[in-house]
């Protein structure tokens, strides 16, 4: 480790975060991880926009929808949620509204 070499106020290859540079590429799967997340009350809360489609199960009876989101935010503020279901399904959605 480096830590022990007196080198943590180096930047690149050789500083105490040498995981950083060859990391680079994790920021898009991260990202695209953190778009939708389970609430406790069966539903689905999305937190950060992007286009994307997720599945997931929801409600009481844990059906299977799909939700596909259509944006180009944040350059429009216009967000369109497409929901496929099989069946009817009641469920909590939350929407986080960016300051």
């Amino acid at each position: 480790m480096p830590f022990d070499r007196q080198m943590n106020n180096v930047f690149g290859a050789k500083s105490g975060y040498t995981c950083c540079l060859t990391n680079m590429h994790q920021g898009w799967t991260k990202f695209t991880s953190h778009l939708w997340y389970e609430t406790p009350d069966g539903g689905l809360a999305a937190l950060v926009y992007s286009p994307n489609n997720v599945s997931a199960r929801v409600g009481k009876d844990q059906a299977l929808i799909t939700i596909r989101e259509v944006t180009d935010y944040p350059f429009d503020d216009k967000i369109d949620f497409n929901i496929e279901l099989a069946k009817t399904v009641e469920f909590p959605l939350s929407l986080r509204i960016p300051a």
